[in-house]
C-alpha cells in the first residue's frame, strides 16, 4: 500500500448546527423582504379544522398577465434569437409562427392548468423558502415563523386547493367577504360569526395572524353589523382595519387637501363616502368603533383594492372626523371590480 509523502492537513471541521440554523434564517429573512404583498378573502369553510379559510385575491390585470403566462414563458425561450437581427428572426418564425393581426386566437387551457395559474402568485412566494422548508423539521419551523400556512380555496368555488396558502401576517392584507351588505344579510353568514366569535382551536390559531382588515363596504359600519365588527375587535394582533371609500374625484381631491389634513366630504369629491352621513353610521359608528380605538387600532379609507391609504377616519361621538393623506405618486385608477368580484364569489359560494 503506497504511503503518501506528505500527511493530509486536518481541514476545518463540520459547521455548528446553530450556525447552520442562522444562516437559514438570515435566507428565510431575505425571502421575507423580497416579498409583495399579497391579499385574501376570508370566508367560512367547514371543510377544515379551522372552519375558515382563504381565497387570493387578484385584480382584472393581474388575472389577464396569469391567462398569458403560459406564451409569456414560450416567448422567453427564443426571446433573445428572435431579437439579434432579421435572419435570427426568420429562423424563429420557421418554428414558431405569429398568428396574422387579422385572426384571433384565444388561448385554451384545462381546468387544472388554469388552477395552476391561479396559484401562480403563491407558488412564486413558496419557490423562495421551499429548499429552507424542506430540510428538517427545525428549518421548516423557522420557515413558519414568518409565513405561515392556512387553508386555502380555489376562487369562485368551494374548492380547497391542493396547496395551503404561505401568508405574510406583517405584509398580507384579510378581506371579509360575507360582510356584503345587500348581498348577504347578517342572519344569513352564522357559521362564518361562529368561526370568528368562538373558533375552533385550528381557527384561534388561525386568527392570531390577522394583522391588516379590510372591509368592502362602508355599509359594514353600519348598526347591521355592529355585533359582528364586535368580534373582529377582539383579533388579538389587528393593527388596522382598511374600508372602501368606493368612487372619489381625484380632481376634487387634490383640490380639497388642505396643509391640516382636514377636508370637507361633500359629494362631488366622495360621492360613496357621503353614505356615512345620508344613512345615519357616520353618528352611531362611535360606538361601533370604541373597542377598536382603545387598542389604538387605525381605521383607513381605502380608494382601491391596492389597500392605497386615502384618509383615516376618526369616529367621534356624533360624527367621523377626515383626515386626508397628502397626493403624493400618481394614484392608481379606481378599481370598481372588488365589489363584482365578491358579489361572484358570493352567489357561487352559495350554490
Amino acid at each position: 500500500m503506497p504511503v503518501l509523502s506528505k500527511p493530509v492537513e486536518n481541514g476545518r471541521g463540520p459547521v455548528p448546527y446553530e450556525v447552520f440554523l442562522l444562516v437559514v434564517d438570515t435566507l428565510i429573512a431575505k425571502a421575507e423582504a423580497c416579498q409583495e404583498s399579497l391579499s385574501f378573502w376570508m370566508y367560512y369553510q367547514h371543510r377544515v379544522p379551522s372552519k375558515l379559510a382563504f381565497i387570493l385575491s387578484q385584480d382584472e390585470d393581474e388575472a389577464k398577465k396569469q391567462l398569458l403566462y403560459p406564451l409569456k414563458t414560450r416567448f422567453r425561450s427564443i426571446m433573445l434569437a428572435s431579437q439579434v437581427n432579421t435572419k435570427t428572426r426568420a429562423l424563429v418564425h420557421k418554428k414558431f409562427v405569429r398568428v396574422p393581426s387579422k385572426l384571433a386566437f384565444i388561448l385554451s387551457q384545462d381546468e387544472d392548468e388554469a388552477k395552476k395559474q391561479l396559484l401562480y402568485p403563491l407558488k412564486t412566494r413558496f419557490r423562495s423558502i421551499m429548499l429552507a422548508s424542506q430540510v428538517n423539521t427545525k428549518t421548516r419551523a423557522l420557515v413558519h415563523k414568518k409565513f405561515v400556512r392556512v387553508p386555502l380555496a380555489l376562487p369562485y368555488n368551494e374548492t380547497l386547493a391542493p396547496v395551503e396558502a404561505w401568508v405574510i401576517p406583517h405584509l398580507d392584507k384579510v378581506m371579509v367577504m360575507p360582510l356584503i351588505t345587500r348581498l348577504v344579510e347578517p342572519e344569513d353568514i352564522a357559521g362564518f360569526v361562529q368561526a370568528i366569535s368562538k373558533p375552533t382551536p385550528a381557527g384561534h390559531a388561525m386568527l392570531q395572524h390577522v394583522q391588516h382588515l379590510y372591509l368592502p363596504s362602508l355599509a359594514c359600519l353600519s348598526k347591521s353589523y355592529h355585533n359582528i365588527m364586535g368580534h373582529f375587535a377582539k383579533l388579538p394582533n389587528l393593527r388596522d382595519v382598511f374600508v372602501s371609500i368606493g368612487r372619489y374625484n381625484k380632481k376634487h381631491f387634490e383640490d380639497a387637501y388642505l396643509d391640516s389634513g382636514l377636508i370637507m366630504v361633500n359629494q362631488d369629491t366622495f360621492p360613496d363616502l357621503q353614505d356615512l352621513w345620508t344613512t345615519g353610521t357616520a353618528y352611531s359608528l362611535h360606538d361601533t368603533w370604541r373597542p377598536y380605538g382603545k387598542r389604538g387600532i387605525k381605521l383607513y379609507g381605502a380608494g382601491n383594492a391596492d389597500f392605497e391609504k386615502v384618509m383615516e377616519l376618526t369616529p367621534e361621538e356624533g360624527d367621523v372626523t377626515v383626515i386626508l393623506y397628502p397626493p403624493g405618486e400618481p394614484r392608481p385608477a379606481q378599481d370598481e371590480s372588488i365589489a363584482e368580484e365578491a358579489l361572484e364569489m358570493v352567489q357561487l359560494l352559495a350554490l
